[in-house]
């Protein structure tokens, strides 16, 4: 970061994008080149901060900085712009490193230098491939129809070395021409082979299969006990293959307590200028009476939708 509109040359990221947090990061511009590149606005306000365009287009600077990682918020580089040398840092909360995907706020404008591009950048350096979503009974019926056909195979290559043994061993048939049944008895029987013998596979194991799950999740959408009646929208299978994984979900994680219950807040007690508002006992006052071993009296009951004071 080498410019931004501010006057003290800090400028407000969003990160939700990178660690799902929303409040602002701030990031320092360098100061020297802030001072270079900018001066003051319109009618002279020092707080919006122009851009100095000429001085952007001869700007001439040295960064070295270590090669490409895929640490977002670790980085440590040097800037030399005029016989002048600046540390440059990156952190959760401070210094100069943006990382790509990151949102720009409360901030108009401001003046950086791309340190890592295409495939070198942190966030992309992050990325992995989308992980499998097939489920196990795909996974397992793949599984088991490739070793039907490497058992067919077996199969088929037994028979056409058998017939070719069988061909060499006719020797004086008259009604038989055994040279061209000796050269052709092998590739002709194998092929004859897996024709005969391809019932093994079960092509429409897939589409029994498909159709349980397409089956199940109109069960599932239909079931009355999965209706919610305050908000009056029940079950909806979106994904057919969901349906057969359900019998070996084992535990659910949560990292939020809002994310599988309901969170309910209830006002209690605020102070403003020195004047409580509110009834009840606050856990501040709980907790000096537990220390001072003091029994606080019984909260009175809320009355929803009155002001109590």
């Amino acid at each position: 970061l080498l410019a931004t509109s501010c006057a003290d040359g800090t400028c407000y990221l969003e990160t939700s994008s990178l660690d799902g947090e929303t409040n602002l990061k701030m990031r320092q511009a360098v100061e020297a080149t802030h001072k270079m590149l900018t001066q003051a606005g319109d009618n002279g306000d020092a707080r919006n901060l122009s851009l100095r365009l000429r001085d952007l287009r001869n700007l001439s600077v040295e960064i070295r900085c270590g090669p490409p990682d895929h640490l977002l918020y670790d980085f440590n580089g040097s800037l030399s712009v005029k016989g002048q040398t600046c540390s440059l840092s990156g952190g959760t909360s401070g210094g100069q490193l943006l990382q790509r995907s990151t949102k720009l706020k409360n901030t108009k404008w401001c003046i950086g230098i791309a340190v890592y591009v295409g495939n070198e950048t942190k966030i992309q350096m992050n990325m992995t491939d989308p992980p499998n979503k097939r489920s196990n009974i795909e996974l397992k019926l793949n599984s088991f129809i490739l070793k039907l056909f490497l058992f067919l195979f077996v199969i088929c290559v037994s028979g056409a070395i058998g017939s070719r043994v069988w061909a060499d061993r006719i020797g004086r048939a008259w009604y038989l021409d055994s040279r061209t049944l000796a050269s052709m008895s092998s590739p002709l029987s194998f092929f004859s082979y897996i024709i005969l013998l391809s019932m093994i596979i079960p092509i429409s194991l897939y589409v029994s299969i498909e159709l349980v799950k397409a089956v199940t999740a109109v069960i599932v959408t239909c079931d009355t006990l999965m209706f919610d009646r305050e908000e009056g929208i029940g079950a909806m299978a979106r994904s057919a293959g969901l349906c057969e994984e359900l019998g070996q979900v084992s535990f659910i994680l949560s990292d939020k307590t809002g994310t599988l219950t309901k969170n309910t807040m209830q006002f209690k007690k605020c102070c403003i200028g020195g004047v409580e508002y509110g009834r009840g006992h606050t856990e501040v006052e709980r907790a000096i009476a537990r220390r001072s071993s003091r029994a606080l009296p019984d909260e009175p009951p809320a009355v929803l939708g009155i002001d109590p004071d």
